[in-house]
């Protein structure tokens, strides 16, 4: 199954990003509208979300140290 990571941002009271949600996507669809969530985290294995939380950190400009 090819899945998406669709993140959804927003600015904080300190003007850093925030991800106001993040979820799975199926990509079988023709078009965004006809996505359908593909399941929880989860369910990727860890490498996978691994690769994803770093992205995350990475997108946010959180400092892993203090995650």
């Amino acid at each position: 199954m090819n899945r998406t990571v669709v993140v959804e941002l927003g600015d904080s009271v300190s003007g850093r990003r925030r991800l106001r949600r993040v979820r799975l996507e199926d990509e079988s669809g023709a078009g965004w509208g006809d996505r359908k969530s593909a399941g929880s985290f989860g369910d990727l294995d860890p490498a996978t979300a691994a690769e994803v939380l770093t992205e995350l950190t990475e997108l946010t400009g959180v400092d892993e140290a203090t995650v």
